[in-house]
């Protein structure tokens, strides 16, 4: 029903769509905001098994996370991308 094959030629809406003018503005609120901005990591150097890591900042969160290591021929990955200041449902 819903499920389509893209393109080549699709290209998202904007402001959605990939560009220096759509990233600039987030880039420097990132980039402003650096000095309070943190990195955690969990797991062994050499990615020899599961590993998690995460930054944080007032303005960004990232985390990723695997599953069997980080070797190419294994593993299983999770990550997430986030704006703490503009959460679902954060206006109510």
């Amino acid at each position: 029903c819903c499920l389509r094959k893209t393109q080549p030629d699709d290209r998202a809406p904007a402001p959605f769509a990939p560009s220096e003018e759509n990233a600039l503005p987030r880039l420097a609120a990132i980039e402003s905001a650096l000095s309070d901005t943190r990195f955690a990591w969990h797991g062994p150097a050499d990615g020899d098994g599961d590993v998690y890591y995460r930054i944080q900042g007032p303005t960004l969160i990232i985390e990723f996370s695997t599953e069997g290591g980080i070797a190419a021929d294994g593993g299983h990955y999770h990550s997430v991308y986030r704006d703490p200041t503009d959460e679902y449902g954060g206006a109510l």
